[in-house]
């Protein structure tokens, strides 16, 4: 599972340009990489209206699986929290990658924190070779 802001991509405002969206840099062929290995799904807290487009722009071979938006989350203390056990899937099988703890705030055990984009470059690629090495055959999380 990924989230969309800051991990796959980042929104700017200014008064000039207003709302802009930069990609994290490698994200595309992360995709594609992982996708061979793993059924991807987005989780974001953003509306359809919002994702959609960007994700047609990344990802136009529809690598990820699965979109999951706004409408999906629960909110919980004014934030917008995901919640895994209602996927349908095993749990002790589901990773999920994001930014921002409260994100993930129901499983914490499910969830890598990533650094925010833009400020921390080039992380998703590196982890995408230690989920392949890790995870695929059941290793732990926890070493990261």
């Amino acid at each position: 599972m990924l989230d969309l802001d800051d991990v796959l991509v980042h929104a700017s405002w200014t008064r000039q340009r207003g709302w802009r969206s930069f990609k994290r840099p490698g994200v595309d062929e992360f995709i594609k990489h992982m996708a061979q290995y793993y059924e991807l799904v987005l989780y974001t807290d953003q509306n359809s209206t919002y994702a959609d487009p960007i994700l047609d722009r990344i990802d136009p071979q529809r690598n990820i699986s699965y979109r999951l938006y706004k409408n999906s989350t629960y909110y919980v203390d004014g934030k917008h929290v995901r919640d895994l056990s209602k996927l349908n899937r095993d749990l002790s099988r589901v990773l999920f990658v994001s930014a921002s703890e409260e994100a993930y705030a129901l499983q914490p055990e499910n969830a890598i924190k990533v650094g925010c984009f833009p400020g921390f470059q080039g992380v998703l690629w590196r982890r995408g070779e230690l989920w392949r090495g890790c995870c695929g055959g059941g290793g732990i999380v926890e070493e990261w």
